[in-house]
């Protein structure tokens, strides 16, 4: 049996790190893309090579079962325009230049809920609406479409992620929560009463990783993932008060209504057998693993 082979960016990340470790336990040989390796050691079937996507992909020119585009300029304090362009726009281009050079032809690319900017809808799937993205959001979307337009050369699938938790998982809504409860920070919560699924454990966004590389598809798709059976916000919230010590009187719930949505994920369902984990089991994993 052949050795699979992938081509990775982003494999220091949250969810790189994670993804990286489900794939040696398959058997997969990695090649990691990383701007910086003085620190990082090459380790059995994991070579990383130094290479600044957003500049040109310096990587062995073989055809690899797949490429898993991970890496991107996230959405924190004080990103500039250009930081999208570069990291997450020009990277995904130089992507596609490696992925015909190489001939290869399956991309798996790490796209975002947010390329949808204002939800005005109660249910929101592939076919939603966009409206005025921010610039993260526009960035991810223009990727989308530069992939989707090289259906000629390779398939691609684009994931559109809700906030992924896990163990020492970042910029999210559920990890903000978290914070503030272990911290006994103030919590502001809106819409106490509307329900939320919009969220992933980094465990089944990789198994459902590793299943889209075993799969065969023949054209591009962007899909939305979630979890299953949503539950309102106020039972999240009272989820970690129970887990932890937390003092009540830092807890408001404001009155003022905020757009809510849920996230319709029948199309990965469909396509990819998706089957995630209810809303409640992955919130109370997510504070079982970061007590």
């Amino acid at each position: 049996m052949n050795t699979k082979i992938i081509l990775m960016t982003g494999s220091e990340g949250f969810v790189g790190s994670f993804l990286k470790k489900v794939l040696l336990k398959s058997k997969y040989k990695i090649f990691c893309l990383v701007r910086e390796n003085k620190r990082i050691k090459n380790v059995k079937n994991v070579r990383y090579i130094k290479s600044d996507i957003s500049k040109i992909i310096k990587a062995p020119n073989i055809k690899y079962d797949a490429i898993l585009h991970c890496a991107a300029q996230s959405p924190v304090p004080n990103v500039k325009k250009n930081d999208y362009l570069n990291n997450n726009i020009e990277a995904t281009k130089n992507i596609i230049k490696f992925a015909k050079k190489s001939n290869t032809k399956k991309i798996i690319f790490l796209s975002s809920i947010s390329i949808y900017g204002k939800i005005n809808s109660n249910i929101v799937n592939e076919k939603s609406k966009i409206s005025q993205p921010d610039n993260y959001g526009k960035s991810k979307l223009i990727c989308e479409k530069l992939l989707q337009n090289e259906k000629k050369n390779f398939f691609s699938l684009s994931i559109r992620l809700p906030g992924v938790i896990g163990e020492k998982s970042v910029r999210n809504w559920l990890t903000r929560v978290l914070y503030a409860v272990k911290h006994n920070k103030k919590i502001r919560v809106f819409n106490r009463k509307s329900l939320f699924n919009n969220t992933i454990h980094v465990e089944e966004l990789c198994q459902f990783l590793l299943r889209a590389i075993r799969i065969k598809f023949t054209k591009h798709q962007s899909i939305c993932l979630s979890t299953r059976n949503p539950i309102n916000i106020e039972k999240i919230i009272n989820l970690f008060i129970n887990n932890f010590n937390f003092d009540t009187s830092n807890l408001s719930y404001i009155s003022k209504k905020k757009k809510s949505f849920l996230i319709n994920h029948s199309k990965a369902k469909k396509l990819f057998k998706y089957s995630p984990s209810s809303t409640k089991d992955s919130v109370l994993k997510f504070i079982k693993e970061n007590k």
